[in-house]
């Protein structure tokens, strides 16, 4: 008995499985999208999300300069100013030269939403 492989046999499974992929990649940015919109001020980083449909599946992007620490969280830290002499907020009882900033727990709407969109 001979057996013969197509040589095309992985280009013909990538097409075939893509639509599957490209639907994953959709439900799992809508769920970002939902996770995200729970913990909306600006509005920025929702709208930033976006798909991008390849052959073999698909990615999603967040682009904003703060999504890492929206996913990650941040340690402790302390904030100083950039441009001035000293920080002031409304509300502050006066002008500051440094502000000890608890740090953030970690939201993780991406990991949360390819926890709950499992294919497999």
């Amino acid at each position: 008995m001979r057996v013969v492989m197509d040589p095309g046999w992985i280009g013909k499974i990538k097409v075939e499985a893509s639509p599957a992929m490209h639907r994953v990649v959709d439900q799992v940015a809508k769920k970002v999208r939902q996770n995200q919109a729970r913990h909306v001020r600006t509005g920025a980083m929702l709208a930033s999300v976006h798909t991008v449909h390849t052959l073999t599946g698909g990615r999603i992007y967040v682009g904003t300069d703060h999504w890492a620490h929206v996913e990650y969280g941040t340690r402790p830290h302390i904030i100083r100013p950039k441009h001035k002499k000293a920080l002031y907020w409304v509300g502050a009882r006066h002008p500051v030269n440094k502000v000890h900033h608890p740090g953030t727990r970690a939201y993780a709407p991406m990991r949360k939403s390819l926890k709950a969109i499992r294919v497999f």
